[in-house]
């Protein structure tokens, strides 16, 4: 089992890293609320909010990183709405 999640490229760890870390933080969180009677609401949010961002920065990585360079231009132009011109930077060179 190790080995497979040696060969995992580092998105995929760091995403069950994160899904892993949610869970977990949730299951102490329950104890502790139940046990003290104290509710961490502001750290919770936070906790929620950094991993799921995550999340979906690796997932949008994964996503455009995989697409070829023609899908990516048309996904961005259907979400903006107007057409995205392909030209290269000249410095004057």
């Amino acid at each position: 089992m190790i080995r497979k999640i040696k060969q995992l490229p580092g998105l995929d760890k760091y995403v069950i890293f994160s899904i892993g870390f949610t869970i977990l933080y949730s299951i102490c969180e329950f104890v502790v609320s139940v046990v003290t009677g104290i509710s961490h609401d502001v750290l919770t949010e936070r906790i929620f909010f950094f991993f799921a961002g995550e999340v979906v920065v690796c997932g949008l990585i994964k996503i455009f990183k995989l697409a070829p360079k023609s899908t990516v231009i048309e996904k961005l132009e259907s979400a903006i709405g107007f057409q995205v011109e392909d030209t290269e930077c000249d410095d004057g060179k």
